[in-house]
């Protein structure tokens, strides 16, 4: 998955879906090479897409839930597209 203006690699929302609930500072710290401006900006892109939803823990710290399902679906899009297309012989 990519986001248009910054570069979200598919590869590691799939190390944090296999990982499961991670926090994101320790995420930052050890596994990721992203700066924290790239991951404010994939954090908003995907809750506007409905694919990531938040909540205030009661420690007062916020937690992000990834629907997994989403984001997978999402990869599909192209796919979807490029069939309707060709069904109907859309050349653009």
């Amino acid at each position: 998955m990519h986001t248009r203006g910054g570069g979200v690699k598919m590869k590691d929302l799939h190390v944090s879906m296999i990982v499961g609930s991670l926090s994101l500072g320790h995420y930052l710290k050890n596994e990721s090479s992203f700066i924290i401006a790239q991951i404010k900006k994939a954090l908003y892109t995907m809750i506007q897409h409905n694919m990531v939803s938040y909540e205030l823990h009661k420690r007062g710290y916020v937690l992000y839930l990834m629907d997994a399902e989403a984001v997978m679906c999402r990869q599909r899009f192209p796919r979807y597209i490029y069939s309707a297309k060709m069904i109907y012989n859309d050349p653009g």
